[in-house]
């Protein structure tokens, strides 16, 4: 079997949760269709207008106060302009099935909404969807993020961010030894001076973005309201069902403006928090990959690795199951597997590899033993998508078989090439500080923490997984150097009696946000559930799939009905199963073959610990990394 083959969606994390949605070809929006739409030419209002965008979405740029907590006389003398994106629902907004408006988060921190809207919004809106009710699906880029303002990037190009990004990578992990700590820790102080007057820095964090979100759903009230009346002065674009009554009294929708919310890995820190700081405004919540909310305000990141090397465990476990469909299969069992590995990555250790592609279109790259843990560790993310190519590349570089790690490699080091002396700010990909800005504004001030405290927690978190966490502990090091606290941060208490219970999801074994988060989490929610998959990866939803926890979420936005406690969904599909992974609704095209660099997006998983990337739209029109979209 090619690799092409094994191959049929690509990864959406970084460490985002990814949470990782199979899509169609056909939903993909084109390079043309992008060209014809651009962000800036929306004028930005403090109420929603929608404009029709990319086809079949609508877009608006909505006017909220920079500081939140400045006086409300003055509050709106400084604004952000929010870039929001909708799906409209497949129903009426005037038919007795319309549900509203369901929010989504992709994680992050500094996740791109809009374009993880773009890419997964029909997967996101047939996930919640259910006869009784139909709702539409929002997402917007939180302040300081790709398509909304201000923006917070601190380097002064693209291009020399990308040269920084790569001189850390050749630098190694920080399980490479003590030159590579000291490196990376004296460039962690160097990008915290560097950004210590950054344009937003001040106002990005996490509660400013919750009371953002209360502000989206109180614009989204209005504008439902506004269609309401309209229809009845006959004045609507859409006509009224003969069968269903106008909105009025007999309608949930009228009344107090209630978040309905979809929120992946750090994306349920922000519901977390919403649901702390605003209980009495929360409908329905699902939070799925969840993140400890006091570790990750206090920068401890020291919750997250507890179920790491189950996963990875389980990545030996499937491949002897699967016999001869992995490459790495000895009928000695799972432990000799492991046994194995171990053996070739501290040969790779001591030993780099000296990679040349056969085809002659690579130039040649070393390998080392920093580039293989990254591809193992990325792999842990969607084990039902990667575990396959994880095993085949390893096999491919056991045997002097190059070609397809350089091709990952590109990915890592790819450069912003500008052309024609014209902007460079991409349409797709453009990459900010806006990630370290949120994740470290958020947190306890690191910057007095010395340099023997840092390499103490660096053992810690080795100890609690050998896979990974010399990589985790690097979020924590940039934020040694970070001086710039958010203004308004809310560290708890995280909890609070909410107007309807909240529903938790969390896999058997996640590699960052482990099950005991959400349990933990829950318990200061009364009436909440906790609903595990049994599944190994990062976030529940599309990452086994599980039909089970797909119809529960369905039942939980239709009727708000919940789960037993105690509830554990089935995985319906398993790595290495002998089935090509091909996406929950019709793959358009029938072949759904995906190259291996598109499974392993290190370029997102570098940039967010915690999300769902926007990769889908590397696979648009052929484009890769390095390409950008010029704006005219």
């Amino acid at each position: 079997m090619r690799i092409e083959q094994i191959f049929t969606v690509i990864l959406l994390v970084i460490p985002t949760c990814f949470a990782i949605l199979p899509l169609p070809n056909q939903f993909y929006n084109s390079a043309a269709e992008r060209s014809t739409f651009r962000w800036p030419d929306i004028e930005p209002s403090k109420e929603l207008t929608y404009h029709v965008c990319f086809k079949r979405f609508r877009c608006a740029r909505l006017l909220v106060p920079l500081d939140w907590q400045a006086p409300e006389v003055s509050r709106y003398n400084h604004t952000v302009a929010l870039a929001i994106i909708k799906l409209p629902a497949r129903a009426s907004t005037l038919n007795t099935t319309y549900g509203g408006a369901v929010i989504t988060n992709p994680g992050g921190p500094g996740g791109s909404g809009i374009e993880h809207l773009l890419a997964t919004g029909t997967s996101l809106q047939w996930a919640v969807d259910s006869d009784s009710k139909h709702f539409d699906i929002v997402s917007f880029d939180p302040r300081g993020v790709l398509h909304s303002g201000p923006d917070a990037s601190c380097f002064p190009s693209p291009l020399t961010r990308d040269l920084w990004n790569i001189k850390i990578h050749e630098e190694g992990n920080l399980d490479s030894g003590n030159r590579a700590i000291g490196l990376q820790w004296a460039r962690a102080k160097a990008l915290g001076k560097l950004c210590a007057d950054a344009e937003i820095g001040d106002y990005m964090g996490s509660a400013s973005v919750a009371r953002d979100i209360l502000e989206i759903v109180e614009r989204i009230h209005e504008h439902h309201h506004k269609t309401i009346s309209a229809a009845k002065t006959g004045l609507a674009s859409e006509s009224v069902p003969a069968q269903s009554p106008l909105v009025g009294e007999e309608r949930d929708d009228i009344g107090t403006p209630m978040l309905q919310y979809l929120g992946f890995s750090y994306g349920t820190l922000l519901g977390n928090t919403f649901a702390s700081m605003f209980p009495d405004r929360v409908k329905r919540m699902v939070l799925d990959g969840v993140v400890d909310a006091p570790d990750y305000m206090t920068q401890g990141w020291s919750t997250n690795l507890q179920d790491t090397d189950k996963v990875m465990d389980a990545f030996y476990k499937y491949c002897f199951e699967a016999g001869s469909l992995c490459p790495l299969y000895d009928r000695a069992g799972p432990e000799a597997i492991e046994s194995s590995l171990s053996g070739f990555l501290q040969m790779v250790q001591e030993n780099p590899i000296v990679a040349v592609d056969s085809s002659g279109s690579l130039p040649p790259d070393i390998l080392t033993y920093s580039d293989i843990k990254r591809f193992i560790f990325m792999s842990l993310y969607s084990p039902v998508r990667n575990f396959p190519g994880l095993a085949f590349l390893l096999d491919q570089l056991r045997n002097g078989e190059y070609d397809q790690a350089l091709r990952l490699m590109t990915l890592q080091t790819y450069v912003h090439c500008p052309r024609d002396n014209s902007s460079t700010t991409s349409q797709l990909l453009d990459e900010n500080e806006a990630p370290r800005a949120i994740m470290c504004g958020d947190g306890d001030d690191m910057s007095n923490q010395t340099l023997p405290e840092f390499k103490e927690y660096l053992r810690l978190l080795e100890a609690q997984s050998s896979t990974g966490g010399a990589i985790w502990a690097s979020f924590r090091l940039i934020c040694t150097g970070w001086q710039v606290r958010s203004k308004w941060r809310y560290t708890g208490p995280f909890g609070g009696n909410t107007s309807k219970p909240i529903l938790w999801i969390g896999n058997t074994a996640d590699p960052v946000t482990p099950i005991r988060n959400a349990h933990n989490m829950a318990k200061h929610f009364p009436g909440s559930v906790v609903l595990q998959t049994d599944s190994v990866g990062h976030c529940s939803l599309f990452n086994g799939p599980s039909n089970c926890t797909l119809e529960v979420v369905r039942q939980y936005f239709s009727s708000g009905a919940l789960p037993e406690t105690g509830t554990v969904c089935p995985a319906d599909r398993k790595p290495f199963d002998g089935r090509v992974f091909t996406p929950l609704k019709d793959s358009g095209d029938g072949n759904g073959q995906v190259h291996i660099s598109d499974s392993f997006k290190y370029v997102q998983w570098r940039r967010f610990p915690l999300g769902t990337s926007q990769a889908h739209s590397w696979l648009v029109e052929g484009r890769g990394p390095g390409t950008r979209v010029t704006e005219k």
